[in-house]
């Protein structure tokens, strides 16, 4: 049964003073208190007195609704406004009781809605635990912080569509196909551009994704994403953050991955990186255990300055006619399978190549030879080195000297024969 919308004489014993309404479960009751007026809204139906509270504070020019930690179980949809903030005390967990809890039913969300010609503008949401997903549409300048959205199996966390300037931080998404979607829905119109940092997107199919048509501008950083394919669309710009995947990581046209650590479980055709016709992959970072490290369409290109670690091949071969290649340098390249012919490279790619290297090597003298060489394995010929001997008859007088293969160590004059009477140990840094 539903109570109604009333004022109340009752004035609220709680300082609401610095929001324009607080908001407050009391058993089956949700009541909304406004500032200096004491309680205004109470209903049964928490969609009903979160949105007259919503509507009330945009209608009077903006302000705050804070929502005291409980649980709210919403029918409808909440439908944010202009310059409205929405306010909550924080949560603990999903499964734990405390915090501000918005559960939205089946069929509603939380909805952040403007037109393509009056789109919405000055809305701010945190401090909430949604179980639901979240909606922005024709946006242009929208803020969420400290959200945890469990998306319950829904198909998307939060679909960002048609918007501008949408801002991120501190935000875990969870258990939804698509945790981000970014989308344009709106023909002939400027992509969306979504700036965040320190998002958290697991147990989903899709970390990101995005139009495969349309270059929105997705900026990210200090990020962890654990789904089957980490990003999907045209552009993505992500730094500092750990990335697993099982089946894709990244596959896209510019792709621009700074400090980044992607993994994978090494299954068959799991791939790092798909760079499609035409793109770009700029990649620093570490690679780990996949099957394919880069897949690449006609005419695309990869710099990268990586460490790759327990993948199959480095390669693999989309469309033709070839015309991929990667330049820069992979540094420290291990357990890779011989790289086909048809790609053309500049900068270093063998196997086993480093930028820093280390080892003990020994020689037999035969009381002629001056010169022995130590293949220090380096991408180019190192910029700082040393050599010290081990053994009685390396001490002889010498110079060392390098090239981008080998340490060479010159003795004066040539030491005597003997077996393994010439011990080193050395070191070398491009």
């Amino acid at each position: 049964m539903a109570y109604g919308f009333h004022v109340h004489p009752k004035e609220y014993t709680a300082d609401v003073r610095g929001f324009s309404f607080v908001i407050e479960r009391d058993g089956d009751l949700y009541k909304a208190y406004k500032s200096g007026k004491g309680l205004t809204f109470e209903d049964d139906d928490a969609s009903e007195v979160i949105q007259s509270a919503v509507s009330q504070v945009s209608d009077n020019g903006g302000g705050c609704v804070f929502l005291r930690s409980a649980l709210y179980e919403l029918k409808s949809d909440i439908e944010v406004y202009d310059n409205v903030e929405l306010l909550g005390e924080g949560y603990r967990t999903v499964d734990k009781e405390g915090g501000t809890i918005l559960s939205f039913s089946d069929t509603s969300s939380l909805i952040v809605k403007g037109t393509s010609d009056q789109r919405r503008k000055g809305v701010k949401i945190s401090n909430l635990l949604v179980k639901g997903n979240i909606v922005l549409k024709y946006c242009a300048g929208v803020e969420l912080s400290n959200l945890i959205v469990n998306a319950e199996g829904r198909e998307y966390g939060i679909w960002i569509d048609s918007s501008w300037t949408v801002t991120l931080s501190r935000i875990v998404v969870k258990n939804c196909t698509y945790g981000m979607y970014v989308h344009n829905s709106e023909s002939g119109a400027s992509r969306s551009t979504v700036q965040g940092e320190r998002i958290n997107l697991e147990d989903n199919e899709y970390g990101i994704y995005s139009d495969e048509d349309i270059n929105h501008q997705i900026l990210i950083s200090n990020a962890w994403i654990e789904p089957k394919y980490a990003f999907r669309g045209y552009s993505i710009q992500l730094s500092c953050a750990r990335v697993v995947s099982n089946t894709e990581a990244f596959r896209g046209n510019e792709l621009f991955i700074e400090n980044v650590n992607v993994f994978g479980d090494r299954s068959a055709g799991n791939t790092a990186f798909h760079v499609n016709s035409w793109g770009t992959l700029l990649f620093s970072g570490r690679v780990g255990n996949f099957n394919i490290v880069f897949a690449l369409e006609g005419n695309s290109k990869v710099n990268a300055h990586a460490h790759i670690s327990g993948c199959d091949n480095l390669f693999n071969i989309i469309s033709s006619p070839v015309r991929a290649y990667i330049k820069g340098n992979l540094i420290s390249i291990e357990s890779i399978n011989a790289v086909p012919d048809e790609y053309i490279f500049e900068g270093y790619t063998n196997s086993n190549v480093r930028s820093r290297n280390s080892g003990v090597a020994t020689f037999s003298g035969d009381g002629s030879t001056t010169e022995f060489k130590i293949e220090h394995g380096l991408v180019s010929a190192p910029s700082k080195y040393g050599v010290s001997p081990l053994t009685p008859d390396a001490h002889a007088d010498k110079t060392i000297s390098v090239d981008s293969t080998y340490i060479i160590i010159t003795f004066s004059t040539a030491p005597p024969s003997g077996t393994d009477n010439l011990k080193f140990s050395w070191w070398a840094e491009v």
